[in-house]
């Protein structure tokens, strides 16, 4: 069997799943579908067996080793001030690529963390991500461990495009809020369908708390999960910060009028569309990150808002910008080509943001780079 039949052949097995879930208890929310196309055991897209990221879209750290540097470089002052063990959390740690260029690059700085640790849920991908670290040397792969949950400690934790992949409720303005849910048609296929909220819904509050322009037929995403994570971070980390990295928009921008349709995108085979219904288990669900409301949630958590910018100004402040000029000889045209996807304005530079949190900590690493006024307009 070709790996596109065991691909379709695992799609239809969770489309069962999902049709027989519907007949039970009804039309589902967007969320629950989800969670259903991207975390079912076994079937969905992240837990398939023999996933091999990279083949579907590109995430900076497959980028060479400039991602993970700057990070490690951002990540020194909170290390060396850890009263005692110093740690790093990485969650949604993908391929493993991250973890081992931030291990080799604090190795050349002298400044490695005691443990590293990988928040990962998926089999296949702890496996993939012990692979990819199989060949770190021996002094640099014993500090990393997996685990399920943050664990108590103090030091970093990083999230390169983790929030982006969290299941995420989708309502629309007719004008009056109603939730979008995934139904059956009377062919058996799946589609959308309006359910009306009631006014002590979560979902429904939290958007009558937006006061968004009641332009009728607009559709957007909300994140209900966000107080949670934070809360249940902050009561892990006893000092230290937090480096979240992801694409998204600012609140005003994320539910502008013009932008009718939300931004709710699938990736499958370097192609992007706006279909999640289309094949569940087969392609990546994401959605763009409410950066106002990450920091908001944040901040009612417990943590400090300590910076907030664009990519490719925070790579460049924190040590890429003196690699480059400090460099004797010229980069290679594959480096220069990597360099270029995650910094230019067209490419990741400007499209991903970079929001720093800290507790008991100060992060010199936004002092050059700083903007984090622009969340609150």
């Amino acid at each position: 069997m070709t790996k596109v039949d065991q691909s379709l052949q695992r799609s239809m097995a969770l489309f069962d799943q999902i049709c027989e879930l519907i007949r039970s208890k009804g039309p589902i929310s967007f969320k629950t579908f989800m969670d259903k196309a991207l975390y079912t055991p076994e079937l969905g897209y992240y837990m398939q067996s023999g996933l091999t990221l990279g083949q579907d879209f590109i995430t900076s750290p497959q980028l060479g080793p400039w991602f993970a540097a700057s990070l490690a470089q951002a990540s020194q002052p909170l290390l060396k001030a850890c009263p005692a063990e110093a740690c790093v959390v990485e969650f949604g740690p993908g391929s493993g690529q991250l973890c081992y260029d931030f291990l080799m690059a604090c190795d050349r700085s002298h400044t490695l963390p005691d443990r590293y640790y990988l928040v990962e849920i998926s089999p296949s991908l702890r496996a993939l991500q012990a692979h990819t670290c199989e060949t770190l040397p021996a002094h640099l792969k014993s500090r990393i461990e997996w685990v399920d949950a943050c664990p108590e400690m103090s030091g970093v934790v990083i999230a390169n495009e983790f929030i982006d992949a969290w299941p995420i409720d989708q309502f629309a303005l007719m004008p009056d809020i109603q939730m979008r849910c995934v139904d059956l048609n009377d062919e058996g296929a799946l589609t959308w369908r309006l359910q009306p909220l009631d006014s002590s819904d979560p979902c429904y509050q939290a958007v009558e708390s937006l006061s968004l322009e009641r332009v009728n037929g607009f559709y957007s995403e909300i994140q209900l999960d966000l107080n949670q994570w934070f809360r249940d971070t902050s009561a892990q980390i006893k000092q230290g910060g937090v480096l979240l990295i992801d694409y998204g928009l600012t609140e005003r921008m994320y539910y502008d009028p013009g932008r009718m349709q939300g931004t709710l995108r699938c990736h499958s085979g370097h192609r992007v569309h706006d279909d999640p219904l289309f094949q569940p288990g087969t392609q990546d669900i994401t959605a763009k990150v409410n950066w106002t409301a990450v920091a908001r949630a944040a901040l009612a958590s417990g943590w400090t808002l300590s910076g907030y910018t664009d990519q490719a100004s925070f790579l460049m402040k924190n040590g890429l910008e003196r690699e480059l000029m400090q460099r004797e000889a010229p980069l290679s045209l594959e480096a220069a080509l990597q360099i270029k996807q995650l910094t230019l304005p067209t490419e990741m530079g400007q499209a991903f943001q970079v929001l720093g949190l800290s507790k008991h900590a100060s992060m010199s690493c936004f002092d050059a780079c700083d903007r984090q006024p622009s969340l609150w307009y």
